[in-house]
């Protein structure tokens, strides 16, 4: 969505600019200079929370937009274009969702072909604007973090090389084993490798079987918030993730990152930045719903810890 935004700046410089986000995504956007807020929206996944809706609805309205673009599409996005009263208000149309969505918007464009880049995508939608959009998916993400630099100081080692666990989905997830033989085979590298993982249970379960494997393993246990971890991600030399946020938070803050890649279209979802080297699990047929790869071994285990490695130093 950043490069989208971006391209809305380059085209109305003296425009005010604000995004609606969930309230966890925040931090990401809070520190883009040319972005003049962010405002933080309440959800639980599966669940509408309407009354903590209204009055961030309300704040919105006194704002009194001129223009609003909704880039998910969903049957929330489409409430809340209406809702906070903009007098031209863009969204896309498919087939999925409630039935009055499209009433909700007062200049619809079709959904984008799924086989563009989701930048492209994200561009599409800004179509009824007239704007030179050709050169769009050449625009390189951007994202800024001014915050909890002495925190991310004082927890890395010199050109520290994060490694990141845990992606949403289990089957997007490189096998513990294959990190721990990426620690033990390249004792070169141990004193600057960091391993963390995201918040939830399942997640954290993961840095407990590699510590436990390996006590001998830095790791960060727990991470305040989004924030906290951009500052990690800027100040380590290297990252090393699956299919997941950290790599476009890498992608937008400059900083080197392997990603490895699976069960995702890597065309649609391929992380953008100039310093992104992608390694492909080959042969995984695991897209779609499933959260667990059925194979045995798991189709991200293609994926060898000595390309890993080769890449670290590159």
């Amino acid at each position: 969505m950043v490069p989208a935004l971006r391209l809305l700046r380059q085209n109305y410089p003296d425009a005010e600019i604000h995004v609606l986000v969930a309230n966890e995504a925040v931090d990401i956007l809070q520190d883009i200079p040319w972005i003049d807020k962010a405002w933080g929206f309440p959800r639980k996944r599966g669940k509408a929370q309407i009354k903590a809706a209204f009055p961030i609805i309300r704040q919105l309205r006194r704002e009194k937009f001129d223009l609003s673009v909704d880039f998910v599409g969903n049957d929330r996005g489409a409430f809340l274009s209406l809702a906070v009263g903009a007098k031209m208000r863009i969204g896309s149309i498919s087939p999925l969702g409630f039935w009055g969505r499209k009433y909700c918007y007062n200049k619809r464009v079709l959904e984008a072909n799924e086989g563009l880049h989701e930048i492209e995508r994200n561009v599409h939608v800004l179509s009824p604007l007239g704007l030179d959009l050709r050169d769009s998916i050449n625009l390189a993400p951007e994202l800024h973090i001014y915050r909890h630099h002495d925190y991310a100081e004082a927890i890395l080692p010199p050109k520290a090389v994060l490694c990141h666990l845990s992606t949403s989905m289990p089957k997007k997830e490189w096998p513990v084993d294959k990190w721990l033989a990426l620690y033990e085979n390249n004792p070169q590298l141990q004193s600057r490798m960091v391993f963390s993982t995201g918040p939830s249970q399942r997640e954290k379960a993961l840095l407990a079987d590699l510590k436990q494997k390996n006590p001998s393993v830095l790791t960060i246990k727990d991470i305040p918030d989004v924030a906290h971890f951009m500052a990690l991600i800027k100040t380590a030399d290297t990252i090393i993730c699956g299919d997941s946020l950290p790599s476009h938070l890498a992608a937008g803050l400059g900083t080197k990152q392997i990603v490895l890649f699976g069960p995702t279209p890597l065309h649609q979802w391929h992380p953008k930045g100039r310093n992104t080297i992608v390694l492909h699990a080959g042969n995984c047929d695991c897209f779609g719903h499933p959260h667990v790869c059925h194979k045995s071994p798991p189709c991200m285990a293609s994926i060898s810890p000595e390309e890993v490695a080769s890449y670290i130093e590159a």
